[in-house]
């Protein structure tokens, strides 16, 4: 293949090196791997004073998140490198997620997370409030770290 897309798959399997490794066999030489995966500020640090590990588990997640580090030594041991990455998901988004997470309790998220793909009038207001908060983020610094790691990867 020429590119690969994994976005928010990583945080759900034990062993996230086998999705490289694939990744690998399967790209062209100079083919593209595009990642985005939660790191740690999103499934374990949380800026509010809560718990967020219970929703974590709820949505489905089996770790504490990929964080670039990791993701770089991911990429290399599976002869592939990282060519540009960027964090998103900082400040202002991750306190309205939290607060949505807090507001609705993790036994909701595991239900609703079921049900994620029907269409919902109370999704869709949620959605339209957040959405321009979260701009706000676009006014910290470019790598200032935010709970999310957007990568672009290549085969070498």
């Amino acid at each position: 293949f020429d590119q690969i897309i994994c976005r928010d798959v990583l945080e759900h399997v034990e062993d996230p090196n086998k999705i490289f490794n694939e990744a690998n066999r399967c790209l062209k030489k100079d083919g593209q791997l595009v990642i985005t995966v939660p790191n740690e500020l999103y499934l374990v640090k949380s800026v509010l004073p809560f718990d967020i590990k219970e929703h974590a588990k709820a949505m489905g997640h089996v770790g504490a998140g990929i964080n670039y580090g990791r993701l770089k030594k991911l990429a290399e041991k599976n002869g592939l490198r990282i060519i540009d990455y960027n964090y998103f998901g900082k400040t202002f988004s991750r306190m309205l997620i939290e607060l949505l997470y807090f507001l609705m309790g993790a036994k909701y998220i595991g239900s609703s997370r079921k049900k994620m793909y029907k269409y919902s009038y109370a999704a869709l207001l949620i959605f339209s409030i957040i959405y321009p908060l979260m701009h706000l983020d676009y006014l910290l610094p470019r790598k200032w770290k935010g709970a999310f790691v957007a990568a672009r990867i290549i085969k070498k």
